[in-house]
């Protein structure tokens, strides 16, 4: 059976996203390579956002997981493969606090698509299958709270 995580495991809290963001758009313009990847993991621990040491052949990939979970949401393209880092509008918005940070999260969370287009080693597995969750959680909800009479 396959499994999907939407962000990743690394991060789990979306208040750490918005975190790891602010530090990240430090980086803005920067090509994301194994350099910018441990000065990235290094500011986040000097930040506070991190805690523990990690041994210098992991925080390479520690600074990657924390900018995956923001591409994945699309508010940031830090990818070793499409220099520089952008921080993207939909991040910006994040950064700018509520009430603009919450339609930001929306807006993302229902452009969110599994498999990940981006990910084309991943779409092979799936073809033919593509699902918005978000949107389709959505519409679940609305079609459950139609059927189901209210109780008094």
């Amino acid at each position: 059976m396959k499994t999907w995580n939407l962000g990743n495991t690394t991060v789990r809290n979306p208040e750490r996203i918005a975190a790891g963001l602010r530090v990240l758009k430090r980086f803005e313009g920067q090509r994301f390579d194994e350099t910018v990847q441990v000065a990235f993991y290094e500011a986040l621990r000097s930040e506070g956002i991190l805690s523990g040491d990690m041994q210098p052949s992991g925080q390479a990939i520690s600074g990657r997981k924390w900018a995956a979970a923001a591409n994945q949401m699309g508010f940031a393209v830090a990818l070793k493969s499409r220099p520089p880092v952008v921080i993207t509008e939909a991040g910006n918005r994040l950064l700018l606090g509520e009430p603009l940070a919450t339609e930001a999260w929306l807006r993302q969370l229902l452009k969110v698509e599994l498999p990940p287009p981006l990910e084309t080693s991943r779409l092979g597995q799936y073809e033919g299958f593509s699902i918005h969750p978000f949107a389709f959680m959505l519409r679940v909800t609305l079609a459950l709270q139609v059927s189901t009479p209210v109780q008094n």
